[in-house]
C-alpha cells in the first residue's frame, strides 16, 4: 500500500494532507525520513507521523458538528485560539476535518477518520457540492447575483459556475444560498466582495450528501455506520403505487428535516382551503425565532410573507421560517403538530409520531421510509408546491 494511503486508513487526515506530511518531512518509515510519494509501504514496517507511531484503524468514525464561529479547523493553533478539536480530545479514535471552515464562518463541519471518504469529498475531480447560507451587507441586486453565477475573478481566474439565490431581502441586508464545489481560500466572502457586497454572516449547511438539520451550535452527532449505508428505502412508482423496492421500509428512525414534508403539505392544504394566502404576512414570534439549526436568522417581530417562508422552508429548511408557517396555520405550533398527527394517521402512516414542525431532534419523534413515501405522494398532488421546489 502507497504510504499516503497508509496514513490515511491509519486516520492521519485525507491522502492529499498526508501527500503534504511527507513532502515536509514529517513521515518516518522503520525510523527513516521518507519523503518520496508512492512509497510502499510493507507488512511489518513501522510508520510514524511526527514521531507517533501510525497504525490501521478498525472502526471508522463519522462526526456531524456545528461549528460554531471563533473556532480553528486546525488541531492545534499557534496563537491559542479554540480549535474543533477541543470538544473530541477523549474521542477513542483520533479525528480529523474534512476540508475548512473559516474562524468567522459557522456551520456543518464533517470529522472523521477516514481518510479515503475524506479524499472523495475533497478531491477537485469530484466537484463535491457545498451549501452556504449567507448573509450580505445592503440589497443584492439580480445583475449581481447572474455574476456570481456565472464565476468572478478570484486570483486571476474564474470561479466556477455556482447557484446563488436570494432566501430574504430587508432592504438593508440580503440573505442568500450559495452552492459551490470549489474550495478555495475565503472562497464565498471573496465572490460578494468581488461584486461589491461584505458578508456578515456565513454557515455552511450543506456538504455533498450531508445537511446541518437541527443541529445546534456547538452540538455534534455521530454518523453510525448503519447512516452511512443508509439502513432504510423504499422506492414506490408514482403512477401505479407498485413498489419497486424496499429496505426495512417499516423501520422506525428519527425524522430530522424530512418532518417538514407533513409541515408543507399542511400549509398547502390551508392554502387550497383559503385559509391562508400567499400575501399573508406573518410576524415571527420569540418561539419560532428561537430555532437553532438551520435557520434565516428570523427576529422576533420580524414580518414577513407565506410566500417567503415558504421558500424558506423549502429551499433552506430554515426550522424558524417552518415554525412561523405553523404558527400562523393553527396559532401554535403545538396546535399544529396535534393536526400534523391526526393527518398522518388519516393517510395510513402507522408508525409515525410528530413531536414538532421541523425536526430538531426530540425522543419520540420518528417516521419511516414507507410513511415518508405516503406524505410525498400527498403533497406533490399540490402542484404550487413544484414553484418552490424548482427555485
Amino acid at each position: 500500500m502507497r504510504l499516503q494511503k497508509y496514513l490515511a486508513h491509519c486516520g492521519a487526515a485525507s491522502r492529499r494532507a498526508c501527500e503534504a506530511y511527507i513532502a515536509q518531512g514529517r513521515v518516518t518509515v522503520n525510523g527513516r525520513v521518507v519523503a518520496t510519494q508512492g512509497t510502499q509501504v510493507m507488512p511489518g514496517d513501522v510508520v510514524c507521523l511526527d514521531g507517533r507511531e501510525m497504525r490501521p484503524e478498525a472502526r471508522k468514525a463519522y462526526i456531524l458538528y456545528h461549528k460554531p464561529i471563533g473556532e480553528v479547523c486546525t488541531a492545534s493553533d499557534p496563537q491559542g485560539r479554540p480549535t474543533v478539536l477541543d470538544r473530541f480530545r477523549d474521542f477513542p479514535q483520533r479525528l480529523y476535518p474534512v476540508g475548512r471552515l473559516d474562524f468567522d464562518s459557522e456551520g456543518l463541519l464533517l470529522l472523521t477518520n477516514d481518510g479515503d471518504l475524506a479524499q472523495r469529498l475533497l478531491h477537485p475531480s469530484r466537484e463535491v457540492d457545498k451549501t452556504y447560507l449567507a448573509r450580505v451587507n445592503g440589497d443584492v441586486p439580480l445583475d449581481a447575483i447572474r455574476r456570481l453565477r456565472a464565476g468572478v475573478p478570484l486570483d486571476g481566474r474564474l470561479t466556477a459556475r455556482a447557484e446563488v439565490r436570494a432566501i430574504r431581502r430587508t432592504g438593508v441586508e440580503t440573505v442568500l444560498l450559495v452552492t459551490i464545489h470549489e474550495g478555495r481560500n475565503r472562497q464565498v466572502r471573496r465572490m460578494f466582495d468581488a461584486v461589491g457586497h461584505t458578508v456578515l454572516m456565513l454557515r455552511r449547511v450543506q456538504f455533498g450528501p450531508l445537511s446541518l438539520g437541527g443541529l445546534k451550535r456547538g452540538a455534534w452527532r455521530e454518523l453510525s455506520d448503519e447512516e452511512v449505508a443508509a439502513p432504510s428505502a423504499i422506492l414506490i412508482d408514482a403512477g401505479s403505487g407498485q413498489v419497486l423496492y424496499a429496505k426495512n421500509a417499516e423501520e422506525q428512525r428519527p425524522c430530522a428535516s424530512i418532518t417538514k414534508v407533513m409541515t408543507l403539505l399542511l400549509v398547502m392544504e390551508a392554502i387550497d382551503e383559503g385559509k391562508i394566502s400567499l400575501t399573508d404576512m406573518v410576524t415571527t414570534s420569540e418561539h419560532a425565532a428561537s430555532m437553532g439549526g438551520s435557520d434565516i436568522w428570523l427576529k422576533a417581530g420580524e414580518e414577513m410573507s407565506v410566500d417567503d417562508l415558504l421558500k424558506a422552508t423549502v429551499v433552506m429548511s430554515a426550522n424558524d421560517a417552518a415554525v412561523a408557517l405553523a404558527e400562523h396555520v393553527s396559532g401554535s405550533e403545538d396546535e399544529f403538530v396535534e393536526r400534523m398527527n391526526e393527518r398522518a394517521r388519516e393517510l395510513g402512516m402507522d408508525n409515525t409520531v410528530f413531536k414538532n414542525c421541523n425536526g430538531l431532534d426530540e425522543d419520540g419523534h420518528v417516521t419511516t421510509a414507507h410513511d415518508v413515501a405516503i406524505m410525498s405522494a400527498e403533497l406533490i398532488k399540490h402542484e404550487q408546491i413544484f414553484d418552490y421546489t424548482l427555485i
